[in-house]
């Protein structure tokens, strides 16, 4: 039988029965990213130089999602670039600006200036 032979919904029921076949479902998938904006984009503050000697004057943060049976868990965490530990994270069921800023300090606030690197594209 060819794959365009044809038949019915009923009749390919039946046969991928007969043959243990087991149709596969698409992975449901988060979009995070929402480049058609009109919003400013902030520049580009380290030029893609990731060297730093003083804690707390450069923080990295990234937005991930874990799938779960109930929707989706947004998580955010922010990182100092010269020690290397996280200092702040959050998570949520809703991406929002909430998210962002319940990562904010952690139990430490930044210094006087704390340039801030993420992902291209507003959240």
């Amino acid at each position: 039988m060819s794959l365009r032979s044809p038949g019915g919904r009923e009749r390919v029921q039946r046969l991928m029965q007969e043959n243990q076949i087991i149709g596969r479902h698409r992975k449901k998938r988060c979009r995070t990213t929402d480049s058609n904006h009109t919003l400013a984009i902030a520049s580009n503050l380290l030029r893609q130089d990731f060297s730093c000697n003083t804690p707390d004057t450069v923080w990295l943060a990234d937005i991930s999602y874990l799938p779960t049976g109930q929707g989706f868990l947004y998580f955010v965490g922010m990182k100092d670039l010269c020690t290397r530990k996280i200092v702040g994270w959050s998570m949520s069921a809703t991406i929002d600006a909430k998210l962002a800023v319940g990562a904010g300090y952690g139990d430490r606030p930044p210094a006087t200036f704390c340039g801030a690197h993420r992902a291209f594209g507003p959240r």
